[in-house]
């Protein structure tokens, strides 16, 4: 009779955590782990404090023969976003194990890497969605919304051109209307381009609005069509085009809500936000008994995505009321 504890179809336990489950969560960590918000939306960080400089409006000076430019005073803001901790409560049991295959191992942390995936999603999505102005828990770490860091350096969002900004601009608005209209897609571009924000345009939406917004005028079906976002991220959710947005069409998105952003190469919308220590970055697994690893066996990460171009998206509640409401995440 074999020593040791073995799955029901004879693998011992090390075995599958050896050459399986460590070899899955590296390759998982390292290549396949990045769900399409992050590869959008972020850009990856750790927890330290990041001078900034602050756009401004200066001009080259024009200089007479052998004249030198005169100095300017560089200004500068800071921003730091800091990560918080994740896990899951599935833990490998010996009363579990005792009647898994070793495939229903494989598969059971199959699982996981997908609940960690959507968990990053929906995280992602609260980050933008939800201004902390409304229900006022933090000022910081939103889309523009009235409300400034104590060290971002800046008391109103920074001129672009001749375009000059109130403190209380805010990029957390409201339709006017119940539905959608085609002058909601010009209005969220206005509010983008307005800051000098460049990029393929990009709408994120519940398939309610993607239901509403097919019956309007000047649409063409495109998913097929080439362009940085179809050819280069695997978004899981449908792609269409209309009036020059690219539209994301995903239920991970609350109904009656639009994330108008843009897809740059130059810089991404968010931070994604990870521990300063390298050793606690990515999914990790917590060993259970020191003889067999497997058991007991659980799974955390520490990360957390935070706005970092505040500019750079509207998130638009579609609602003929005024104001803005958070959406229930």
């Amino acid at each position: 009779m074999p020593s040791g504890f073995r799955t029901e179809d004879g693998v011992d336990f090390n075995e599958v955590y050896y050459d399986g489950i460590v070899p899955m969560l590296q390759r998982y960590n390292e290549v396949d782990g990045r769900p399409d918000f992050r590869e959008l939306l972020c850009e990856d960080a750790d927890e330290k404090i990041k001078s900034t400089i602050l756009a401004t409006t200066d001009r080259m000076q024009k200089l007479a023969p052998n004249q030198t430019p005169d100095s300017i005073k560089t200004e500068i803001g800071r921003y730091q976003g800091l990560s918080e901790f994740y896990g899951t409560g599935q833990t490998r049991t010996w009363d579990y194990l005792r009647n898994a295959k070793a495939d229903d191992i494989l598969r059971d942390q199959a699982n996981i890497f997908t609940a960690d995936k959507e968990t990053i999603h929906d995280t992602i999505v609260k980050a933008v969605l939800v201004n902390p102005a409304v229900a006022p828990t933090a000022v910081s770490g939103a889309l523009y919304n009235g409300y400034y860091e104590t060290y971002e350096g800046i008391a109103t969002p920074p001129k672009y051109k001749t375009n000059s900004f109130q403190a209380g601009h805010i990029h957390y608005v409201t339709s006017g209307a119940t539905s959608f209209a085609l002058n909601d897609f010009d209005a969220a571009e206005t509010h983008l381009r307005e800051h000098g924000v460049k990029g393929d345009l990009l709408a994120i939406m519940h398939n309610d609005q993607w239901t509403q917004i097919k019956g309007l005028a000047a649409w063409t079906a495109s998913g097929a069509i080439s362009n940085p976002i179809t050819d280069k991220i695997a978004v899981e959710g449908f792609v269409d085009k209309m009036s020059g947005w690219n539209i994301i069409v995903d239920d991970s998105m609350p109904t009656g809500y639009v994330l108008w952003t843009v897809y740059s190469q130059g810089g991404r919308l968010m931070k994604f936000h990870e521990s300063n220590n390298g050793s606690f970055r990515g999914l990790l697994i917590i060993e259970g008994s020191a003889k067999y690893p497997l058991v007991g066996s659980y799974y955390f990460r520490f990360f957390n995505p935070k706005v970092f171009r505040r500019d750079m998206a509207v998130a638009m509640q579609i609602t003929n009321n005024a104001d803005y409401t958070n959406p229930t995440l």
